[in-house]
């Protein structure tokens, strides 16, 4: 069950990670240089609150934590980091192979 619904979110963000690209891509031959959208920049249009409050959270944490981990985080592509994540998510819910040489009955 488990499996089926890691797969799941996995194609879900490979195909957000496609369609994050192709609106890189648009956007930047639009702007006829490179615009790519980051972390920061998604979440900044989506929830304009989440950065105060995760300052707030990763600074009450350790203020090493906000610095140079988190701010270098928000900077990753969001295609890139989407894609990654729905490669690490389908590759685990991937079927296991059959062991050769097991017999899988009694």
């Amino acid at each position: 069950m488990i499996r089926i619904l890691f797969r799941t979110v996995g194609y879900l963000l490979l195909a957000a990670a496609f369609v994050a690209a192709v609106v890189d891509g648009t956007r930047s031959i639009a702007a006829s240089g490179w615009q790519i959208t980051s972390l920061q920049g998604f979440l900044e249009r989506v929830q304009p609150s989440a950065l105060p409050a995760l300052k707030t959270m990763a600074t009450q944490v350790n203020a090493v934590l906000w610095d140079p981990v988190a701010v270098t985080a928000l900077k990753v592509p969001l295609a890139a980091l989407f894609l990654v994540l729905g490669l690490v998510l389908a590759l685990l819910s991937s079927p296991r192979e059959p062991e050769v040489g097991i017999v899988a009955r009694r």
